[in-house]
Parts: C-alpha cells; sequence; structure tokens
C-alpha cells in the first residue's frame, strides 16, 4: 500500500469501465478511456474510431491509433471551464426522403444547441421549396457563459430536417424526416482543431414506426466547431477547399451522391436490476436513461430498509427488474449514458426529485468491453443525507455532478448489452424505445473487502462560521459504501490542530463486488460538533482502485533509529481537504484543513497488522516507535511573482507571508504596491520533529494583503505547501498558489525552500544566525505570533551592475473614471529597495500617448546568475494636475530575466547542457514565427488555371496567411493594470478584484556589467535610436473582405467598417444583410512614431433605429510593427487575417481580411498606392441547352415509359423547364431544347444578391402526369469556378463553357489577353495581304459569323500564325489543317446520325442511394451543355430560347424520336402502339386484330350488304369457271391488304445503335 496522494478531480475518484473519467483502468493499449465512435459519414474518418482488437492491427497501424487516442485524450483533458462557442454551419442536404407527393420535400433545418440544467438554445434555416438536395448555407453561433464541467460533458448538438409546408416563430412545422445528434466534447472538441469540419452525415428517424419513414433517411452536409476559454477556431481558405472538393466529386462524371456507411439499427439494452444502500429516506423511486435526445423512466417501485447496525448506516433497498430497449443506428456520433435515480412524488413525474446521478457512460465501451457491463454496480454520489431536500444551488450541483459530490447515496446494479437489429429467425425488430420487465436476478457472490485508518493529527482546521452554533469539536469520518469509522469529538489546540491519534487503527469489512473498478471511493470526512449532531464541514475522496492496486512499496532500511515496516503497511501522509460547498460552514478565506491519515484497503477480511497497532504511551505524536528529535526549520522565502490583485486602486497589493510550524508564527515583511514582491527572508523556527520524515507535518504558507486603513482587516490571498519529508536543505522551487485545493487560484507563485537541521547541527548554526538575525523583527497584530527570528539571507550567486530603462512613453492610458481625464501622467520605476526614478511629466502629443524618450539608470543592481531569480521592475504610472496632486492610475512589472543578458545566460547553458546530452534550457529564447499557418497562394500557373490571366495586380507575388502576423519588437510592452470589482457573473470567492487593463507602456532594457559588456548589435542599436526620434508617417489600410461575422439582427447583419488612427476616424458604406461583406477599401492615415499608434479596426452592425451594435474589434500596434525586425523582412506586406472581438465575449466574432503598408512621409513616394477598388459587377447570361436523356427510369410501370420534360433553377431563380417529350420509352429523351438565366456576377465570381446556393445548377428530370407529375432524378452542380473565371475573363470577348476542354479555354484566353493589349502580327499581315491583293478593305475586317459559330480550332491555327513563324510552316500546318478536315468528315457525319455528343456538352448523371443498404442505384443520365457569355457578347450571338428563332450559337435540330400526332390520327395501330407502349402492344397484338377483324367484318357486312347481294347475283349470272376467277382475285386482294396491316403493327420503330450505324458508315 502506497501513499495516499492528494488528487485532483480526475483521480478523485474510483472510474467505471465505461465513464468519462480519464483515471480510468486501461484494458487495452489502444484504447482511450473516453472515446468517441466513428461519425455515421463515410467521407471522413474519425480520429476516435471504436476500439480496434491488438491482434488485428499491424505495428503502426497500433501506434498510430494510441498516438491519436492519446491526442485526442489530451484535447478533452484541456476543456476549461467558462465561455463556449458552438459554430455551426448548415451547408447542403442529399438525398433526403420525398415527403410529398411529387416526390420532393420542402426541407427546413432546426440546430439545437443543448448543455442541460435549461442551458439550451435554437435556430432555424430558411425554407427550401420543392427540393430533396437543398443548399442552405447558413452559419449560426451559439455562445454560452459560465459552462462548467459537468456541463461540458453533457453538451450535444443536434440538427433536425423538417419537411415544411409553413413556418411558426422561424422554425418549420410539418413532417419530421430525419435528424443528426452529436456529443460536443466526445465528438466535437476531441477532434484535432475542435471542429467536425464539412462532412456529410446520415439523417436518422428512430421513432418512426413505418418502415420506410424509419431508419437513414438522408444526408446533411455540415460543420460544427467547438471552442472553450483559451481555444481559437482555425480559419480555413474556404475557396480552396471548395475547388478541392468540386475537383474531387467532378472527376470522370459528376457525382452527385456522398459516400454513405451503411447504416445497422442496434437496440442498447439497459437492464435495471436492482438499487442498494440508498442513503435518503426516499420511499418510490424510479431509474431515468438518457441517451441523446431520448429519455426513458422506469416503474417507480417501493424502497425497503435494510438490517442496521452501529458500524454501517441506514439505507433502503428495492428490486428494480425492469430493462429499457434503445433503438441506435449505428455508427452513431451520440456517446454519453446518461443514468438518475429520482424520487416520485406525487401523481405526475413533474413533481419528482432527483436523488442523486451516476457518471456518464460511454456507448463505445460498451460495444468494446461487453464481459464488464454484464450486472455491474453503478455507485452514484450526492450532497450530505441530512440536505436532502434541500433546493439550494451548491446541493443541486452535488446530486447532478458526480465527481463534485461529497457523500456517498448508493449503488445501482445494471446490465448493459447490445442487441442486433434482427431477431434469431432473421425478421426485422421494430424500431421503437420500450421497457419490459426482466427476471429476477439471482444473488451474487460479493467479495470481502477491509479498510483501515490510522487518523493520527489534524492540522490547520477551519474556523466555522458560526461558532455559537457548532460547539468547538472535530471529529474525522472515513467510510467506504454504508461502512465507516469515525473518532471522537475533540477539541482543538490554539494553533487549530487536534490529535486524534489516542483512537489508534480501526479497521472495517464490507461488501462490494469483485471488480475493483465497481467498489465505492472511499471518503474522509472532516466534522464538527458534537457526536451525534456533528455537522460536515470539509472531505477529501479517494480512488478505491489505486488504494487497491498500490498495496506494497519499498520498506525503509533497518538503522538504529528507524523501525521497519512491514510489507502492505501505507505510510502516513498529509491529506489536503475540500469545503463541502454544500454546507457552505467555512468562510471563503479560510483554509479547510489538513489531516495526517494512514489508509489501507484490502481484499478479504483479514489483512496483515500494522507496525502502529499498538500506540506507545510515552509518544505523543503520530503513536509511531520513531523518536522525536529537537531540529532548527529554516524557511528560505525569496520572492513571488504574479500574485492575485488585492488592491483596487493599485491593481497589486501590499504582500507579506505567514508561516507557522507547531505553535510558532512568523511574519515576513510588506512589500507595497507589487505583485512580484522580493522578500529574501529566512525564517527559523525551534521545533520537535519525527525523525521518520514521512510522519513530519506539512507547512503551510499564507500570503496576505497588509490594510492598514480604518475599519479595515488583512485580505487572505492563498495558501502554498511546503514538505518536511523531503531531502534536507533542498533548492528553491516555485509553488503554486491554491485556495482551498491546488488550482484553484490562476495566477499566483511564491519561490521559497525549506532546510531542516537536526539537534547534532543546532550549535554549529546559533552564531551565524545571530550575526544575520535582523534587529527590528516585523511588528504583528496578534501577540501570540513570534517574529524574533526573522533573518535576512543573502542573493544567490551573480553579479553586481546597472540597469538602464529607455521609457518611450505610454499607450491607450485610462482615467480612474469615465468623469475624469488624463492630464500629465508620468512614470515611476523601482528595482526591489532601489531609489525610486521618475520620467518628466507629458502630455504630448496626447495624455493618453505620451512619449518620454528619458534613460532611467539604476546603479548597483544584484543580478543572480540564476535567471528565477532575476528581479523585477515595478512600474507606477500617476496623473500629475489632478486635484490630489498626484493620482495612481496604475502598475506593472517587467521581469529582467527577459532582456538580453539573461537570454543570453540561457543561451550559455542551453549549449553547455546539449554538448553534455541532459536537453535544453529553461525558458530559452524562442523565434517568433510570425506565420500560424502556410501561405496558400503557391500555385503555378498552369494550376491556377484562367484566374491567373485576369490576376489583380495588387496580389501578385504578396503572400496570404490565415491568421495575424506576429511582430515582435525589440523594445518590450508592459501592461499596467488596476484592481477591478469583479461582476456577479465572474465574482470568484478567490479573488475580490480583477485586473482590468489601462494602458501599456513601453520601454527598452538593457543590463551594463561594472566592465561595460552590454554593446547592442548595429540594426538593434539604429532602432533603439530610432525610438528616441519622433517621426511622421503615412499609414496605408487595405482592407478586403470580412468573414463569418456574428449575427445582430437575427439571422444576418447590416456591417460596415470604422477605422480609427489617433484623432483620425473613417467608415465606410454599409452593406445589407451580409455575413460576409466585401468591403476593398483603402483607407490613408497619418500618425507619428513614438506616439499614438494605435490602429483600431471595428466592424459594425447599421440599425436604422437606435444605436449600432459593435459585432468585433481588433486592434493593431503600428509602433510595436515598425520597430521589429521581422516587419521590414517583407517587401510585399502579406494579407493577414486578424480575429475581431468583442468586449462582452471571450470568443471570436469574425474575421477581416487586410493588409497594412507604411513609411516616413519622407519616404512616401517609395510606398507604392494600390488600387484594390473591386471591379464593377457585370452581366452575364448562362445557356443551358438539354439534348437528351438516357437510362431514365419509367415515371408509367403500366406501359413502361414515360412523358419526360427537365427542370432547371440556378440559385433561388424561378424553375424553368423544357417541352415534354411524350410517351418516351426505353428511358430515353429528346430536347434540344436552349434555357437562359439572367446573370449578375462580382469579384471573385459570385453573384450578385445571391445566397449561399446561388452558385448551384439545379437540374430536375420529370414524368409529367394528368394530376401530379412524378421527380424521377434529380442533381445539382456547383459553377463556383464557372463563375469565378467567366469574371475573370470577361473582357477577353470570349464565352467559357463549363464541358469545354479546360487547357484548349486556356490557351485561347491567354492569346486573347496578348492581343487585347497591341495589335496581332497576324492581323497587320492579313491587312496588308490583302490591300495588295485588292480585295480592299473587306480583307481588313473579321469574319465574325466564323468567330460566333466557335470555330475554335480554325481561331487556334490563326492565334499561332499570327505569332509569327517561317513561311515553310504555313503550307505545313495547311496541310495538317487539311488533314484534318478530312478527318472530321466521318466525325460530322457520325453526329449528323445522333452518335456524337455536340461540342462542349457533357453527362451528367443521376443516382439514388438506398437508404438501407447504402447501394447506389442508377438513375440515368443527362446531356447538357452550359456556357456562360458576357453581355456584350450575347448581344452579337443572340438566340431564342427553346428552339425559337434565332436557332442560333448552336443550332439546335428538331428532337429526335417524338411522337407523330398526325400519325396517330390516321392510324390507329400507330395509335395503339403508341399509347400502351411496345411490350404491352405485342401482348395485345393478336387479341386486337382478331376483335378488329371481326368488327370490320361485320360493318363491312353492314355498309357494302346492298353491294354484296348485287355481286353474288352477277356471280351466279357468269360461268362458274370464270366466277370461281374472280372470288379468287377479290380474296387475294383481301389477304394482300390484311397482311400489309400486320407488318404495319408488328413493325417496331427501332433506332440502330453505333455498331450499326458504324456499319452504314
Amino acid at each position: 500500500m502506497g501513499k495516499l496522494n492528494s488528487p485532483t478531480r480526475k483521480s478523485s475518484s474510483n472510474t467505471h469501465p465505461g465513464t468519462s473519467s480519464s483515471s480510468d483502468s486501461s484494458d487495452s493499449e489502444t484504447e482511450s478511456p473516453s472515446s468517441p465512435s466513428t461519425p455515421n459519414s463515410a467521407s471522413s474518418k474519425s480520429p476516435n474510431p471504436p476500439p480496434t482488437p491488438t491482434s488485428a492491427l499491424k505495428t503502426s497501424e497500433i501506434t498510430a491509433h494510441r498516438k491519436e487516442m492519446e491526442d485526442a485524450q489530451l484535447r478533452l483533458e484541456s476543456a476549461k471551464e467558462g465561455d463556449w462557442l458552438i459554430h455551426v454551419h448548415v451547408l447542403e442536404s442529399r438525398e433526403l426522403r420525398a415527403t410529398d407527393p411529387d416526390g420532393t420535400a420542402d426541407p427546413v433545418c432546426v440546430v439545437e444547441v443543448n448543455f442541460g440544467d435549461g442551458k439550451k438554445k435554437k435556430a432555424s434555416t430558411r425554407v427550401v421549396q420543392n427540393d430533396r438536395n437543398a443548399v442552405f448555407d447558413e452559419m449560426f453561433k451559439f455562445e454560452f457563459s459560465g459552462l462548467t464541467r459537468p456541463d461540458i460533458e453533457m453538451g450535444q448538438v443536434s440538427i433536425s430536417v423538417i419537411d415544411s409546408d409553413a413556418t411558426v416563430g422561424g422554425h418549420g412545422v410539418g413532417e419530421f424526416i430525419g435528424a443528426w445528434t452529436a456529443d460536443i466534447l466526445d465528438s466535437i472538441y476531441s477532434r484535432p482543431d475542435h471542429e467536425f469540419y464539412r462532412h456529410f452525415v446520415s439523417l436518422e428517424n428512430d421513432e418512426a414506426t413505418n418502415k420506410d419513414e424509419s431508419g437513414t433517411q438522408g444526408f446533411l452536409k455540415v460543420s460544427v466547431v467547438a471552442t472553450g476559454p483559451g481555444d481559437k477556431m482555425k480559419i480555413h481558405n474556404v475557396e480552396k477547399e471548395r475547388a478541392a472538393e468540386r475537383k474531387e466529386q467532378a472527376s470522370g462524371e459528376i457525382v452527385s451522391l456522398p459516400i454513405m456507411t451503411p447504416v445497422e439499427l442496434r437496440f442498447l439494452v439497459v437492464k435495471i436490476h436492482s438499487l442498494d444502500n440508498l442513503m435518503v429516506p426516499a420511499g418510490n423511486c424510479y431509474v431515468k436513461i438518457e441517451f441523446g435526445t431520448a429519455s426513458f423512466d422506469t416503474l417507480p417501485l417501493l424502497t425497503s430498509p435494510n438490517p442496521h447496525t452501529p458500524t454501517q448506516f441506514l439505507t433502503r433497498y428495492s428490486n428494480i427488474n425492469q430493462s429499457i430497449w434503445l433503438a441506435v443506428l449505428h455508427p452513431t456520433m451520440t456517446q454519453s449514458i446518461r443514468i438518475s435515480i429520482w424520487e416520485k412524488r406525487g401523481v405526475v413525474m413533474t413533481s419528482s426529485k432527483l436523488i442523486a446521478m451516476c457518471r456518464i457512460l460511454k456507448l463505445s465501451r460498451v460495444r468494446a468491453y461487453p464481459k464488464k457491463f454484464k450486472k455491474t454496480q453503478l455507485p452514484f454520489y450526492g450532497a450530505p443525507s441530512h440536505l436532502y431536500g434541500s433546493s439550494s444551488k451548491e446541493v443541486k450541483i452535488m446530486n447532478t455532478q458526480s465527481d463534485c459530490a461529497s457523500c456517498y447515496r448508493g449503488r445501482l446494479t445494471i446490465s448493459l448489452e447490445e442487441k442486433p437489429g434482427h431477431k434469431k429467425d432473421g425478421t426485422q425488430r421494430p424500431q421503437e424505445n420500450k421497457v419490459k420487465p426482466i427476471k429476477p436476478l439471482s444473488p451474487r457472490n460479493l467479495a470481502q473487502y477491509t479498510f483501515k485508518a490510522f487518523i493520527i493529527s489534524g492540522a490547520n482546521l477551519p474556523k466555522t462560521k458560526s461558532s455559537s452554533m457548532i460547539k468547538n469539536l472535530y471529529s474525522v469520518q472515513v467510510s467506504v459504501a454504508s461502512a465507516f469509522i469515525a473518532t471522537k469529538a475533540l477539541k482543538p489546540t490554539k494553533t487549530n490542530m487536534v490529535d486524534f491519534s489516542k483512537a489508534g487503527v480501526i479497521s472495517r469489512t464490507f461488501q462490494a463486488s469483485p471488480d475493483p473498478i465497481q467498489v465505492p471511493d472511499l471518503i474522509i470526512t472532516l466534522l464538527k460538533g458534537p457526536e451525534g449532531k456533528a455537522t460536515p464541514i470539509a472531505y477529501r475522496r479517494f480512488s478505491t482502485v489505486n488504494l487497491l492496486e498500490n498495496k506494497t512499496f519499498e520498506p525503509i532500511q533497518d538503522t538504529p533509529d528507524t523501525h521497519r515496516l512491514d510489507v502492505g503497511e501505507p505510510s502516513a501522509t498529509w491529506v489536503h481537504l475540500k469545503e463541502d460547498k454544500a454546507v457552505d460552514a467555512i468562510h471563503d478565506a479560510v483554509f479547510p484543513g489538513s489531516l495526517l491519515v494512514k489508509i489501507g484497503l484490502y481484499e478479504g477480511s483479514k489483512p496483515d497488522e500494522w507496525s502502529s497497532e499498538t500506540v506507545l504511551p510515552d509518544v505523543t505524536v503520530g503513536g509511531s516507535k520513531t523518536p522525536l528529535i529537537n531540529a532548527k526549520v529554516k524557511v528560505h522565502l525569496l520572492k513571488g511573482r504574479d500574485l492575485p490583485p488585492w488592491d483596487q486602486d493599485t491593481g497589486a497589493l501590499d504582500g507579506y507571508v505567514k508561516i507557522t510550524v507547531g505553535t510558532t508564527t512568523l511574519i515576513s515583511s510588506v512589500k507595497n504596491d507589487t505583485r512580484n514582491p522580493a522578500w529574501y527572508e529566512t525564517m527559523v523556527f525551534d521545533t520537535t520533529l519525527p525523525r521518520d520524515k514521512d510522519k513530519r507535518p506539512e507547512i503551510i504558507m499564507q500570503v496576505w494583503d497588509r490594510d492598514e486603513g480604518i475599519g479595515e482587516s488583512d485580505d487572505f490571498v492563498g495558501n502554498a505547501i511546503l514538505r518536511l519529508d523531503e531531502d534536507d536543505g533542498k533548492a528553491p522551487f516555485w509553488n503554486k498558489l491554491f485556495y482551498q485545493e491546488p488550482g484553484d487560484i490562476k495566477c499566483g507563485e511564491v519561490l521559497a525552500g525549506i532546510e531542516v537541521v537536526e539537534e547534532d547541527a543546532v550549535n554549529m548554526e546559533d552564531a551565524m544566525e545571530e550575526s544575520e538575525s535582523s534587529s527590528t523583527p516585523t511588528p504583528s497584530n496578534d501577540e501570540s505570533v513570534n517574529t524574533a527570528k526573522v533573518v535576512k539571507m543573502p542573493r544567490g550567486k551573480g553579479r553586481t551592475g546597472s540597469v538602464e530603462i529607455i521609457a518611450l512613453g505610454c499607450r491607450s492610458l485610462k482615467a480612474t473614471s469615465s468623469f475624469q481625464s488624463i492630464k500629465k501622467p508620468f512614470i515611476s520605476c523601482r528595482i526591489g529597495d532601489s531609489v525610486e526614478c521618475k520620467t518628466k511629466p507629458s502630455n504630448r502629443p496626447r495624455p493618453e500617448f505620451c512619449n518620454y524618450s528619458e534613460t532611467l539608470l539604476f546603479e548597483n543592481v544584484d543580478l543572480p546568475d540564476d535567471d528565477d531569480q532575476a528581479p523585477f521592475l515595478d512600474i507606477k504610472v500617476f496623473d500629475k494636475g489632478t486635484i490630489a496632486g498626484k493620482t495612481l492610475l496604475g502598475t506593472g512589472s517587467f521581469w529582467l530575466g527577459n532582456s538580453a543578458y539573461y537570454r543570453e545566460i540561457r543561451n550559455k547553458r542551453s549549449q553547455t547542457l546539449a554538448r553534455s546530452g541532459r536537453g535544453g534550457s529553461r525558458g530559452g529564447s524562442e523565434e517568433i514565427d510570425i506565420w500560424s499557418n502556410e501561405d496558400y497562394d503557391n500555385e503555378s500557373d498552369d494550376e491556377k488555371g484562367l484566374d491567373w490571366v485576369s490576376q489583380a495586380p495588387y496580389m501578385k507575388g504578396r503572400q496570404v496567411v490565415m491568421a495575424e502576423m506576429k511582430c515582435k519588437p525589440v523594445f518590450s510592452v508592459v501592461k499596467l493594470f488596476r484592481g477591478k470589482k469583479m461582476s456577479d457573473k465572474s465574482k470568484s470567492e478567490t479573488q475580490k478584484y480583477e485586473l482590468e487593463e489601462i494602458g501599456r507602456f513601453h520601454l527598452f532594457a538593457r543590463v551594463i556589467l561594472s566592465d561595460g559588456s552590454a554593446k547592442l548589435d548595429v540594426r538593434t542599436q539604429r532602432i533603439v535610436n530610432a525610438m528616441k526620434d519622433k517621426q511622421k508617417f503615412r499609414v496605408r489600410l487595405y482592407a478586403l473582405e470580412a468573414m463569418d461575422l456574428t449575427a445582430k439582427d437575427g439571422k444576418t447583419s447590416d456591417p460596415f467598417l470604422r477605422v480609427r488612427l489617433a484623432n483620425a476616424k473613417y467608415d465606410t458604406e454599409k452593406q445589407l444583410k451580409r455575413l460576409h461583406p466585401e468591403f476593398y477599401e483603402r483607407f490613408d492615415m497619418t500618425c507619428k512614431i513614438p506616439g499614438d499608434t494605435m490602429l483600431h479596426v471595428e466592424v459594425w452592425d447599421w440599425d436604422r433605429f437606435g444605436s449600432n451594435d459593435l459585432i468585433g474589434s481588433a486592434v493593431i500596434d503600428l509602433e510595436s510593427r515598425w520597430f521589429s525586425n521581422n516587419w521590414h523582412e517583407h517587401e510585399l506586406k502579406p494579407v493577414e487575417h486578424i480575429s475581431l472581438m468583442h468586449p462582452s465575449s471571450s470568443q471570436q466574432q469574425g474575421q477581416l481580411q487586410l493588409w497594412l503598408d507604411m513609411v516616413p512621409t519622407k519616404s512616401e513616394k517609395t510606398l507604392e498606392k494600390w488600387d484594390i477598388t473591386p471591379p464593377p459587377p457585370a452581366d452575364f447570361e448562362m445557356r443551358c441547352v438539354i439534348w437528351k436523356a438516357e437510362e431514365i427510369p419509367a415515371g408509367d410501370e403500366f406501359s413502361d415509359q414515360s412523358d419526360l420534360y427537365v427542370k432547371l433553377r440556378l440559385g433561388e431563380q424561378e424553375w424553368k423547364s423544357t417541352d415534354v417529350h411524350y410517351f418516351a420509352k426505353g428511358g430515353k429523351g429528346s430536347w434540344n431544347f436552349r434555357i437562359k438565366f439572367p446573370l449578375s456576377l462580382r469579384q471573385g465570381g459570385r453573384v450578385v444578391g445571391g445566397g449561399g446556393g446561388a452558385s448551384y445548377l439545379k437540374i430536375q428530370v420529370w414524368d409529367m402526369d394528368l394530376l401530379v407529375s412524378d421527380c424521377l432524378a434529380e442533381t445539382s452542380m456547383d459553377l463556383s469556378d464557372a463563375f469565378k473565371t467567366a469574371f475573370n475573363t470577361r473582357d477577353l470577348g470570349m464565352e467559357y463553357s463549363v464541358f469545354g476542354e479546360s487547357s484548349r479555354q486556356l490557351k485561347e484566353a491567354v492569346a486573347r489577353k496578348k492581343l487585347q493589349g497591341e495589335e496581332s502580327e497576324y492581323m497587320m499581315k492579313k491587312a496588308k495581304a490583302g490591300k495588295e491583293g485588292g480585295e480592299g478593305e473587306g480583307a481588313d475586317e473579321v469574319d465574325e459569323t466564323s468567330a460566333l459559330l466557335g470555330k475554335r480550332e480554325k481561331r487556334e491555327v490563326d492565334i499561332e500564325i499570327g505569332g509569327g513563324g517561317a513561311g515553310g510552316e504555313k503550307g505545313k500546318k495547311k496541310k495538317q489543317g487539311q488533314k484534318k478536315k478530312k478527318k472530321s468528315m466521318m466525325e460530322q457525319l457520325r453526329g449528323s446520325l445522333g452518335l456524337t455528343a455536340p461540342e462542349n456538352s457533357g453527362w451528367v448523371s443521376f443516382g439514388k442511394t438506398d437508404l438501407k443498404t447504402g447501394k447506389v442505384e442508377s438513375r440515368g443520365k443527362l446531356l447538357v451543355s452550359v456556357e456562360i457569355l458576357p453581355i456584350d457578347l450575347v448581344n452579337r450571338r443572340k438566340c431564342g430560347d427553346g428552339r425559337e428563332e434565332p436557332n442560333a450559337f448552336p443550332m439546335l435540330p428538331p428532337p429526335e424520336g417524338r411522337v407523330d400526332f398526325t400519325k396517330m390520327m390516321f392510324n390507329p395501330f400507330y395509335a395503339v402502339q403508341t399509347c400502351l407502349g411496345d411490350s404491352l402492344a405485342k401482348e395485345c397484338g393478336a387479341g386486337c386484330c382478331c376483335i378488329l377483324f371481326a368488327v370490320a367484318f361485320v360493318a363491312f357486312g353492314v355498309v357494302f350488304g346492298p353491294e354484296i347481294q348485287i355481286l353474288m347475283s352477277v356471280l351466279s349470272m357468269l360461268p362458274v369457271a370464270v366466277a370461281k376467277i374472280v372470288v379468287g382475285v377479290i380474296a387475294g386482294l383481301i389477304f394482300l391488304c390484311c397482311g400489309y396491316l400486320c407488318c404495319c403493327v408488328c413493325k417496331k420503330d427501332k433506332v440502330p445503335d453505333d455498331d450499326e450505324y458504324d456499319e452504314i458508315v
């Protein structure tokens, strides 16, 4: 059994195998304690896949998997409490289930973020009509403040898709399609950059009973980013990423469907067997299970009391024996399983009261380790039992947050397993959640455990708030489950210490699960009050797993003064207690105390005896056989740094340290108005200590703030712990301050060490101490405090030198109140106890931005070699000229360890350690990398394609970085603070004031040794000299675009940009309803450096009524940039992305893209003035030609044919459709139909006034019916790249074809660009040849008709010839042209027969995903042409809609295979065949012919009856032979006519295939 380590939250308690705590024992090297499962998306691989058996992985895969899990776990542990921002971007949907009769849907997405306990926010997208593949492209930001760790663990994001025919309150109301849910912490935050970026997820409907409406109902492309305190959202190059996606999807043929992982239906079965050891008087209990958005309860059952013994608490139990079946569609991104116990009060469940909540279980671990969740016991915890029924906030927190609870409340025996969605006979289980009864659990064999405790003593025990109500008696209770031991209630000494050792070692036996992980935590509780009425005031929880695993330790060697401990005996350990917040009996500034205890936990009922079982009567401390010794304890107190501010006026404190050893308390000297005090004092204590170091008490250092005002008392700042069980004479080290437990104070450290001089060496030290003893001890208000032995200690080894401070000036100073103004501020500096140096008061150029340019020199400064002991420069800024004479504005400090002198020391140390092979140095100098991400504008001209042709001149050669440029100036920037009273929102019991930044002080510090060795390099010296001389500068800010702005008006904002520098202010024009505004404005400003150089860039939301709202702002320090080395390394300053922040939030409110130029005005002519005015929007026309379709499924199953037509929509424009191809057979349709869309584009190819889906071309193929038409196939095309290229080449007089050959179009664009600036050599030669040939002006004119017909091959030849060449080359190229012409004759013949696709056309494929199996089913393809023409070319190439005149560019022939309605009127057989279809007409052909023949025969007889009688009379008059001949001729004619009719009926209108036409050719 090893030491009881003071645990943090993560190790303070047992961790169940399925919980999210990081202290879980690992059963597999590749499994993380909290690993999210793979999301329901195949387009991305989760960074945290489910556990994989080690045997199935290779070594490299195991290593990568383990590293992946470790990184995810580190990200999970780094999640901090505070303000969180959830950024949700809904992009587009695919393959939604058709909910309308026409085969479409009207989707709307509802986004909900829920952190539990009423912390829920919701928003919705717009409704997209008649589109299953809708493009939303809408962003939502959900900001939550003050989230705790349990809140974060319960956080979920859910996106539901609804088919909405109406909206109420902005949210869709209609038929539910599907939803996607993910845990924010496990599935989002654990990923790299805390984001789930641009992935398709499947939408599931696990509530529907209808088979077709359950399961996967479509796909949704989303991005979710979760950022907490200190996190920054990654800035993406969205345009490049979208281009890569389009390129990937368009490889080969356009793919419209996301790849899908097959979804499997499973059931999470939670069997609740029994509820035991219930510590609260709840009579009617039930269990609630929550998974994702589903929540189900068991039936309430009565509880019964357990038998009571004196060594156990009074408890209750209940046999529940119920199971809950939860339908889960795998894969899923929901992992958290929350189990809670409730007491039913009243008739309805809403009046129930929460008893406790278990730790959150993880579904991934249930799947990975199913055996561990069979009949497992879940302990649950809460507030003290006597507070059951209280509704206070702290009680609620303990009952809902298991890790924060102070008491054990019972255990729940459950089983968790996954069952398949199919029964054993293969039938599908109904997808529904339900509660079922189960058989009672057979009695389980519980294991015997024994815990032993030896409570030795208590130190620094706290005083309570109401001492009169609670007797001043202390007792200690140690409990596991319902078993406990307790000491007697004893009175403390004057120093708040209690000796509990007389009780000796006490042991208790209890029963629990054989699995140590399921054993409840061991809880140590400090109680105050008489026995039977004691109140718990502090506690500490320990994991029983750790106690059981650490059974042995290295025994101490036998010496005459030590005793060998038996194997299995733990050592005495000081345990720091934690205040019980639910009871709240301790003052906020009081340390809860420490206990010296020995705790052991063993399996079985007869553990080994400890050596300290028998208490020796002659030993009063520890009950140990180890003798006591007399010793001197020396506490070396050196300095403090970054102490919390406790003075409102200064933002600092008057700090001193109080140390108590035994009954003696010593106080250090007081260091005024500094957060970095330097004491350098040694406190010497004469005391008695156990020779056994393990039993020596801890020493508590208390830091206080001295308040000398009337009626004011000193303020407690924090504690630090010094241990006496360490090696004697250990070097001083930095001890972090804490209030009641480590980590509850965010700042503050004390550099101190401890030395123990035993009795042998006491006499040798006396004379030395007396000579160093301080003549005047520090006064104290407490008479019992002894200050006689506070002595000064020498500084560390080092040198003596001078410190030169060049005071440049103050920046952005703030007055003490809004009613006052700053007059003439000045700086007062001091190093340690040196003489104070001041600057002269200055208000030039402005009091808030005053310059000093003075040198302050501090001589004879001690410079220790250890940089940890480097002195601080304490800075105060005063305002002279006020009514009080001078007013303190704020304070600050500068650590000389950041000076060049100490940086050189660290570099030398690093080199020495590197040579010796012992690693690097502490905090060595770091190179400042100005790039947060790699620049992305490094593509070659070929990769840039057509965009290179018209790239903006100001962007050529300029880098783009996805972060703000980091420039470290050669001078130092010191922030100045003063105390600001905390608001209720951020109020902390560990700190009265928070630091309010009131300005900055710019200085340059250097150390000058006595030998004068402190020279600056030439460049730095030049910059230092320039800092003293004021210059006027020309500043040019180029603001380009803002991105991801926070919406201030519902879903959008009306942003405008405001730029402020000194007294100048500039505003741009407002842009209505934009979250991605494009400013593209240049701001010319002037400033003086040094001086007021803070450039404020703000984005505001314009409001018609009321004041404008600030969206976000950023500040750029021009002075720091100019006086930095890396700023001058870039001739062209890079385009940077700066984050916009709001004063009321710690989260980013957007980004702004800009770059900055500045130069002294005397050199202004060398600074190029770039024109970044964006080109005006240009009008275009997009022409789509629908040629033909193939393999389209039939809309009419009866006749196996369709009445096909095609609908197109560009963005949010109206749908446009082709004519109808009636009775289309074989899935083939022909239209040759032109559809035109007007288009207006702006810079970057963005659609003017368009939303997120404005660049998408929607294509649908429909079957027209009499009542409701059916949508047979649909897809969409993202034309962003085409629009961008069309806009960039708008002045070249050419169209852009989406399906055209890119290399050819690039070649033509480059050639046109060259010909645009100068006259072509080819044109000059052609004109000259025309004059000599006598062709006159006609030869000079360009054949516009040829150009408009798009004969690009000839044009390319012309351009090549025009580029110059030898005369022999012309003949050669002419012959090649003739060969190409002959070769193309065959292609023209094939094109006339419809066997080849028209020029610049392409096939668009349709597909449909089987949402049950995940297989993609082809739905045919469509041959289309898409061209984008600038408006001037549109006017020259006029054409009509459809096939109307002018039918040109290109000329559209009549469609093939259409029905001839005229023929149907005169040919009934053709009409029947057309209406019924070929197959049905064949089957009915024979019967129809017989019926028609009989009808025709009867009709013929009726109509030609008289004629027949006349014919018969004539035949009877003729000879028999002649009559037979006449009858034969008539019969032959009738037979030939019938044969002809049969041939017409049976003849098929067959279109020859390609092979037949090849034979014809």
